[in-house]
């Protein structure tokens, strides 16, 4: 899979290489205006290479590089949570949605997202009523 960047695209790419390889990336060559990619993570399809690239270079390059409590590799991680993330609205089966539940509370924290958002709230029979009493 080869792909095209702008020189200062390229420039952080190079920055990014070992972090990229190391969580399944393989290159063939960076050159100065594109990479040639011959592995790609688990997981994730070649379709979602380009875009994930993508934004990855538009999150490190705008505000969400300033993140500096958190390391290089952490900050890539949460580019491609973002970007790989079941989308809003997606039909899981049951066994899908079991897995997720179950990989969700094998986290550290399993109460927020990795942008601090919460991952689900608890409501208890009486606020249930309140809501749902006709």
């Amino acid at each position: 899979l080869q792909l095209y960047y702008s020189i200062q695209e390229m420039i952080l790419i190079r920055e990014l290489q070992s972090s990229l390889e190391s969580i399944g990336f393989a290159f063939e060559q960076i050159n100065t205006d594109n990479i040639l990619i011959t592995g790609i993570p688990v997981n994730t399809n070649e379709g979602e290479v380009s875009k994930l690239i993508e934004l990855l270079l538009l999150d490190l390059q705008g505000g969400f590089h300033s993140e500096n409590s958190f390391s290089q590799a952490d900050r890539i991680a949460k580019s491609m949570a973002k970007s790989l993330g079941i989308k809003s609205g997606a039909i899981l089966n049951t066994q899908e949605q079991e897995s997720l539940v179950n990989a969700l509370f094998a986290c550290k924290d399993p109460k927020t997202t990795p942008f601090n958002q919460p991952t689900f709230i608890t409501i208890d029979s009486n606020e249930l009523d309140k809501r749902f009493t006709l």
